[in-house]
């Protein structure tokens, strides 16, 4: 399980890394108004959804095996945060890349808000689990 938890660690770092970097680029090399949605987020999607589904099961894990033990109440608030959030994010997110997959996304305004919630929430969410899935104990 310990390299599970690393490749999963390392796999929610650099799929938030790559998310950010992008969000934070995009309005200087890409013009939405005129040319639409970036290609690259057609890329970076599946990529996202993937550290989402990822960091939920995982911080699930994390609050599971904390419950009913002797841990620091900073650890499992810790974990019942990433837990939370992470079922937030896949609210927002899923709900919004279907249906903007099946044309029935709201307006292109509320999208962006809803989107650029989602990826701001994302990024942390998926650091902190990450690193504690590399920082993790075989025995953890």
């Amino acid at each position: 399980m310990n390299i599970v938890n690393r490749v999963v660690g390392i796999y929610l770092i650099l799929a938030a890394a790559l998310a950010m970097l992008y969000a934070v680029i995009e309005p200087l090399v890409w013009d939405t108004r005129t040319l639409g949605y970036s290609p690259v987020w057609q890329v970076l999607d599946p990529v996202s959804g993937a550290g989402i589904l990822l960091g939920m099961v995982f911080a699930y894990l994390g609050q599971r095996n904390t419950a009913g033990t002797t841990a620091l109440p900073g650890q499992i608030w810790a974990n019942r945060i990433l837990c939370c959030g992470f079922l937030f994010v896949a609210l927002l997110f899923f709900r919004s890349w279907f249906g903007y997959l099946t044309g029935r996304a709201a307006s292109d305004v509320s999208l962006d808000v809803v989107w650029g919630i989602a990826y701001a929430l994302y990024v942390p969410l998926a650091v902190a689990t990450g690193a504690i899935l590399l920082r993790r104990r075989a025995d953890g």
